[in-house]
């Protein structure tokens, strides 16, 4: 824990990778404003499938992962208590939108979550992926985490097939 003292009346309390749980700070004279601001870490999502070594073409279908991780690339580590609840959404080219539901997946690798299904690209554009992380507070409330809306993945027209003499 770190303290900062700027000027007579103001102090500022760094504490580096808090504890998870209930935190109490105790104040001098009632006439103490206190503000509270917590960050534990910036998580970040990595869009892992589709990749980008293989065309995907109007029709294919294909199974979305996504790996999470914090700010220094680390995969995200669940907290006893606090499990992540992640949440995607596959938005279409044409505005429409499908929630598939994920699974942690550690067998592909640490911080992985994949679709339990597969979907299928059914529009040769830009498909993008809305990522949501949420757990629950002490209080029992959700609270979201992370709010990813950068990752895409482009689908091509499917090539016509020439017919068999």
């Amino acid at each position: 824990m770190e303290e900062i003292h700027q000027g007579q009346g103001t102090r500022t309390v760094v504490v580096r990778r808090p504890a998870p749980g209930r935190w109490r700070f105790r104040v001098a004279t009632p006439e103490t404003r206190v503000r509270i601001l917590s960050q534990r870490f910036f998580l970040h999502g990595d869009l892992i499938a589709p990749g980008g070594d293989a065309p995907i073409r109007r029709g294919d279908g294909i199974t979305v992962s996504d790996r999470l991780s914090d700010m220094d690339g680390s995969p995200l580590r669940e907290l006893p208590g606090y499990p992540p609840s992640p949440a995607m959404i596959l938005v279409k080219p044409d505005g429409g939108r499908a929630h598939l539901a994920m699974e942690r997946r550690p067998d592909l690798r640490l911080g992985v979550f994949r679709a339990r299904s597969e979907t299928d690209c059914d529009l040769a554009e830009r498909f993008w992926i809305e990522m949501v992380v949420a757990t629950r507070d002490l209080a029992g409330r959700m609270v979201t985490v992370m709010r990813d809306r950068w990752s895409e993945f482009a689908v091509e027209a499917a090539g016509q097939v020439a017919p068999s003499r």
